[in-house]
């Protein structure tokens, strides 16, 4: 007999045959976005939805009943997933198209940094492929935010194939597939399942191909580098993750502190390496970060409480504040553990990437990318939660179809409904940290 999660005595067998139902219905939710994807123009929003709903079943069923001895099966599974959704097309969003013409852009003129979209929209020499992608671009007046380690993937997925997005997903897909393995070092089976088989990396990582999914992995890996023995591969890693987002900047001074002077050369020289083509040519990822940040907004959470009292700017700086006053308190902390454990502690990425998205105006679904390799080493419901409430997301008046409203905004019933979700999480796991406390006492 097997004692699974639910506290059911179940037989190995049946709790396998659980794992394969949950499996299958994952799959046919896959494959269901799949051929919407490629027979919509646009996916209608029902059809998603509901195939997203049967997806969340299967993915808790494999939570559920999965153990240690299912490593193989995990693995496999997960491998026909990402094949399945590569075969598919980016849903309900259009960031791509930037992806492909940065691309396009760096093979032809040596650099994405240059021109923005909008002054090619009369460009006759440009093939009818990409005449019609710099039309679709989103924010065309603004040049692309992706940071140099995106621009190489770019250019790699273009030297495949020009103006198409299926070996940008490919090359995603199989780098998510080795994040996978590299977790089963860290983390039981089931926790593992949570990341590998989560509605919200494969739409994100795999159909959508965000680069957020390249940048978190590439962290993890340095900072399973940094905290072990691999301390110099450790630091080129961390280096590739700070070129895909600035976000990344964030572990740094966690994972370099007292390290050897080579790691901290290790770093610094990768960096420079990593930018030194760009920084020969006119033009970075700067302005439009500096645009981002002082103007974007959407789907905000306690910056949208605090934008009903003060000025954009100062409810902005406000927030900065307020995460800086976080960070340093757990520099101290960090810094305390790191004087009383004998090996290198993991900085909780998980923490400080969740309390970055709490104070920033913008949260995009795929933000959350960030914290799900971490939240697989530390047995808290908020951030797989966050994952499925997050998705709601993208019922924005423009997918609604409404375009009386700000198109790029949401409904207000959406965004309680989302963070309602996501506070019940956090109070399962207040609760549940309550009652290990009074447990160990």
């Amino acid at each position: 007999m097997k004692l699974n999660l639910l506290d059911i005595q179940l037989s190995s067998s049946a709790c396998r045959a659980f794992c394969w139902l949950g499996f299958l219905l994952l799959l046919a939710a896959i494959c269901c976005w799949t051929w919407a994807s490629l027979c919509y123009p646009e996916v209608p929003l029902a059809l998603f939805y509901t195939a997203l709903l049967v997806g969340i079943a299967g993915w808790l069923l494999g939570f559920l009943f999965s153990s240690d001895r299912d490593r193989g099966f995990l693995l496999w599974t997960t491998v026909v997933l990402h094949l399945a959704a590569v075969a598919g097309q980016p849903i309900l969003e259009d960031d791509h198209y930037r992806f492909l013409w940065d691309a396009h852009q760096f093979a032809t003129t040596g650099t994405p940094y240059g021109e923005p979209p909008e002054a090619y929209f009369t460009d006759t020499t440009l093939t009818p492929e990409f005449q019609q992608l710099v039309g679709d671009i989103n924010y065309p007046e603004i040049p692309t935010i992706y940071a140099p380690t995106n621009q190489y993937v770019f250019l790699l997925a273009y030297w495949i194939k020009p103006a198409a997005i299926t070996p940008l997903q490919a090359i995603f897909a199989l780098f998510n597939l080795l994040i996978v393995w590299q977790l089963l070092k860290h983390a039981p089976v089931r926790y593992v399942l949570l990341y590998a088989w989560s509605p919200l990396v494969l739409k994100e990582v795999v159909f959508t191909a965000h680069v957020d999914g390249l940048g978190a992995g590439l962290l993890f890996l340095a900072a399973a580098g940094l905290c072990s023995k691999q301390r110099i591969v450790g630091a080129a890693l961390l280096a590739l993750a700070v070129g895909v987002k600035i976000f990344a900047w964030l572990l740094v001074p966690f994972l370099l502190f007292r390290q050897k002077p080579v790691v901290w050369l290790t770093f610094c020289l990768a960096c420079l390496v990593i930018y030194l083509p760009f920084i020969l040519q006119p033009g970075s990822e700067f302005f439009a970060l500096k645009t981002f940040a002082e103007q974007w907004q959407f789907n905000p959470a306690l910056f949208a409480v605090v934008i009903q009292w003060l000025p954009p700017m100062p409810a902005r700086l406000l927030m900065a504040a307020c995460f800086g006053a976080f960070l340093l308190y757990y520099w101290l902390h960090y810094c305390r553990q790191l004087q009383q454990s004998e090996q290198r502690p993991w900085p909780r990425a998980d923490l400080i990437f969740g309390i970055l998205l709490l104070v920033s105006p913008v949260i995009n679904p795929w933000y959350l990318l960030w914290v799900l390799p971490f939240a697989v080493c530390r047995r808290h419901c908020w951030p797989w939660i966050s994952s499925i409430a997050l998705m709601l997301a993208y019922l924005t008046w423009l997918n609604l179809e409404n375009y009386l409203n700000d198109p790029y905004s949401l409904p207000i019933w959406i965004s309680l409904l989302q963070f309602s979700l996501i506070t019940i999480s956090l109070g399962i796991d207040a609760k549940r940290y309550h009652h290990r406390r009074v447990m160990a006492a």
